[in-house]
C-alpha cells in the first residue's frame, strides 16, 4: 500500500455542508475547483451521477490531470444512466489529450 503525501482539499456544492472525513481534517471548504489555493494532481468526485458529469467538466477545465468518480446510477439504471455514462466517457477523453 502506498502512503499518500501532500494536501487534501475538500469541496462542497452546498454552502456549509460537507461529508466529514475524520482521517483527513478539513481546514476549509472550497465551492469549486477553481478556488483551490494550490495545483491538484487528482480529483475524487463523490456525488450523484447527475452532478458528477458537470463537476468532471470543471475538473478538466481547471487542468487537474486525473479524476476518480465514486457514484452510482449509470447504465445499470437504464437509458438515462447510459447517456450520463457516455457523457463521462467523452469528458474522460479531455484528460487523455
Amino acid at each position: 500500500m502506498k502512503i499518500i503525501s501532500g494536501k487534501i482539499y475538500q469541496g462542497t456544492l452546498k454552502q456549509n455542508s460537507a461529508f466529514y472525513l475524520p482521517l483527513f481534517p478539513v481546514k476549509a471548504l472550497y465551492p469549486d475547483v477553481f478556488s483551490l489555493p494550490y495545483p491538484v494532481d487528482t480529483a475524487v468526485i463523490v456525488l450523484p451521477v447527475e452532478k458528477a458529469v458537470s463537476v468532471l467538466k470543471e475538473v478538466a477545465k481547471a487542468g487537474i490531470g486525473s479524476a476518480i468518480i465514486v457514484s452510482g446510477g449509470f447504465k445499470e439504471t437504464g437509458r438515462e444512466g447510459a447517456y450520463l455514462e457516455q457523457q463521462l466517457i467523452i469528458r474522460k477523453r479531455c484528460f487523455s489529450r
